[in-house]
C-alpha cells in the first residue's frame, strides 16, 4: 500500500488543505480516498473506486460517471462491473463508485466544488490520468445516491452534464439557476415507493422547482412501475442510460477533449429548450396505477399540446419514445412489468454481497 500525499488551496485559499489517500489498486480499478475542506479549520472524507478505460482504447478520457449508492451501501464494486466499464468505455468515460461515507442531503457551493475538485484531482493522480481533474461528470444514484445526484445538478452545474436520480432527491437550490436549467435532470421514483423522503408524491413536489423554477429547466420525471423503494427492479436503469447516453452526446464541446493541464475545464453545451421534447408527466401517488396514462403523449417542443411547463422535457426524440416506453402503464390490478428489455442495463436481481473479481454484478446488467 502506498500512501500519497498533495496540497490543494481550498475555501478562497483560507487555509491549505492536505489532501492524502491510500491507494490499492487491482487490475483497472483502483480504490482510494479523497479528503477536502467543509471550513477552514475542518476536512471530510469519502471513499471511492475509479476505473479508467486503457489509454490504448481511450487515450484522453472525456468525463467520468459517477454511481451513488443508498444510505449505507457501497457502490464502489461498480467500478468493477464489467457492463458498467464496458458502457463508460464506448463513450469515453471513466467509472467512480462511491462508498457509504460519500452521501450527503445537502451542502454549501463551496463544498460542493471543493469535494469535486477534490474527487477527481485525487482519480487523477492515482490513475495517472490527468485530464480526469478538468472532466465534466455524469451522476446517478439510488436513495441517498438521488439526493448527492441532485445536489451535484444544482450547487455544481456547470460541471455536470446530466444527472439520474433514482427513489431520491432534493428541492432546488443553488446561486445559479441559470446553469442549472442546462442540466438535464431525471427524476426516477418507483411507483410503490412508501419512503417518506422518497415517494413519487414528494418527487412531484419537487419537480416543479427544476422545469419551471429555473424558468425551461431541462427536466423529467418519470415512473418505474410496480417497484418499491428498490434500485433492482424493472427498468429504471434503461431509461437512466439512454437519459447519460443521449445528453453527452447532445452537450459535450465539439472536438475538444478535457485538458491535461489542471483548471482548464471544458464549457458544455446547452441544449435549446425549444429543440427538445416533451412527454406527459405520469403520476403515481396510488398503486393501481389510476393517475398514469396509458400511450404516454410525446411531441417536439413546438408540437406539444399540453402545458409546456407542466410536462417532461427530454433531450430528443430518442429520449423522448425510450420514456413513452418506460412511462406507459395501462394501470391492470396485477400486471407483470417486464424485468428486462432490449436497452436493459439491469435486471430482476439485486446484486451480491460479495463481488469477486472481474465478475459482473448484477450479471443481468446486459445491453
Amino acid at each position: 500500500m502506498k500512501i500519497y500525499r498533495y496540497h490543494l488551496c481550498g475555501f478562497g485559499c483560507l487555509s491549505f488543505l492536505i489532501l492524502s489517500f491510500a491507494v490499492t489498486t487491482e487490475a483497472s480499478v483502483t480504490n482510494f480516498t479523497a479528503v477536502w475542506a467543509v471550513s477552514p479549520t475542518s476536512s471530510r472524507s469519502g471513499d471511492y473506486a475509479v476505473y479508467v478505460p486503457s489509454s490504448i482504447d481511450v487515450p484522453r478520457v472525456r468525463g467520468v460517471v459517477f454511481l451513488y449508492p443508498g444510505s449505507g451501501g457501497d457502490w464502489r464494486f461498480r467500478a468493477s462491473d464489467l457492463v458498467w466499464q464496458e458502457a463508460a468505455r464506448s463513450l469515453g468515460f471513466a467509472v467512480i463508485g462511491a462508498s457509504n461515507n460519500t452521501g450527503y442531503f445537502t451542502i454549501t457551493e463551496q463544498q460542493a466544488e471543493a469535494s469535486l475538485n477534490a474527487i477527481l484531482a485525487t482519480a487523477a493522480n492515482v490513475t495517472g490520468r490527468s485530464e480526469l481533474a478538468n472532466a465534466p461528470i455524469i451522476s446517478t444514484g439510488f436513495s441517498l445516491g438521488g439526493f448527492v445526484s441532485t445536489e451535484w445538478a444544482g450547487k455544481a452545474s456547470r460541471r455536470v452534464i446530466a444527472t439520474v436520480s433514482h427513489r431520491g432527491g432534493n428541492s432546488f437550490s443553488g446561486s445559479d439557476a441559470s446553469s442549472t436549467k442546462e442540466v438535464p435532470v431525471l427524476w426516477i421514483p418507483g411507483s410503490l415507493d412508501t419512503n417518506g423522503a422518497t415517494s413519487p408524491s414528494v418527487a412531484t413536489g419537487h419537480f416543479p422547482g427544476y422545469r419551471s423554477s429555473p424558468a425551461g429547466g431541462r427536466a423529467a420525471l418519470a415512473i418505474d412501475w410496480r417497484t418499491g423503494h428498490d434500485s433492482f427492479q424493472n427498468q429504471g436503469w434503461s431509461m437512466a442510460w439512454t437519459w447519460m447516453a443521449e445528453s453527452i452526446a447532445l452537450r459535450y464541446p465539439i472536438n475538444q477533449l478535457p485538458s491535461r493541464v489542471p483548471g482548464n475545464r471544458l464549457t458544455l453545451r446547452s441544449i435549446p429548450e425549444t429543440e427538445g421534447w416533451l412527454g406527459q408527466r405520469t403520476y403515481a401517488t396510488s398503486s393501481t396505477g389510476g393517475d398514469r396514462t396509458t400511450f404516454t403523449p410525446i411531441a417536439a417542443y413546438a408540437n406539444y399540446a399540453g402545458d409546456k411547463f407542466t410536462a417532461s422535457w427530454l433531450p430528443n426524440e430518442t429520449v423522448a419514445r425510450v420514456y413513452r416506453a418506460f412511462n406507459s402503464f395501462d394501470g391492470v390490478a396485477g400486471r407483470s412489468i417486464p424485468m428486462q428489455s432490449a436497452i436493459a442495463l439491469v435486471g430482476d436481481t439485486a446484486p451480491s454481497n460479495v463481488v469477486q473479481s472481474g465478475q459482473v454484478n448484477p450479471p443481468q446488467m446486459a445491453m
